[in-house]
């Protein structure tokens, strides 16, 4: 008998996960991402938090949090909205102290993420460093298997590199190499 395989759960999810706008971003940007990531990790029944600092970021820039939590939930989510706390801003100033490349807006969104106990999933690298710092789990989806922004391996990059040296295209002829001049003294004629 055939038994479907379930998705990962890259963080243990059963605890939660906070978005961060970039990943909201790239959401609306592209209407089949949200299902990249239940195909990657297992959002059924997962609390998956949008929190206040998001919200405001991603107003700021035309996006609409609620159509994405609206996703979410179609994919089995549990979508929570949550308010940031001024005993959250207070740990946010003392974040930026103590980590640079860390702005207001990320380092509420991880005092957040710390303090309900989730796991961030971002695409920032600043903040994802500072949220491994700060002892958070944290994944970035352009990492994930099978994504166009992850790393390339060693021998990905070679082939890359070896398709533009000689010019293939998977068909038709390479191109000619052009002839390098040799800087040698002229002969003489005869």
């Amino acid at each position: 008998m055939y038994y479907p395989r379930r998705p990962m759960n890259t963080l243990g999810l059963n605890k939660g996960i906070a978005l961060d706008t970039c990943v909201i971003k790239k959401m609306m940007d592209n209407a089949n991402y949200a299902d990249m990531l239940q195909a990657r990790i297992d959002l059924r029944g997962v609390d998956v938090h949008i929190c206040s600092q998001v919200g405001i970021e991603a107003r700021r820039k035309d996006l609409d949090s609620g159509v994405i939590g609206a996703k979410l939930e179609g994919l089995g989510a549990n979508v929570i909205y949550g308010q940031i706390t001024n005993r959250m801003r207070a740990e946010a100033k003392a974040m930026e102290k103590r980590r640079a490349g860390l702005h207001n807006g990320d380092s509420e969104i991880l005092a957040y993420t710390k303090e309900w106990g989730l796991g961030l999933l971002t695409g920032d690298k600043n903040l994802a460093a500072a949220t491994e710092m700060e002892g958070v789990d944290v994944v970035n989806p352009d990492q994930l298997c099978g994504t166009d922004n992850r790393p390339k391996s060693s021998y990905e990059c070679n082939a890359a590199a070896n398709a533009r040296r000689f010019n293939l295209r998977g068909c038709g002829p390479a191109a000619p190499r052009k002839r390098r001049r040799r800087n040698l003294p002229r002969r003489a004629r005869p």
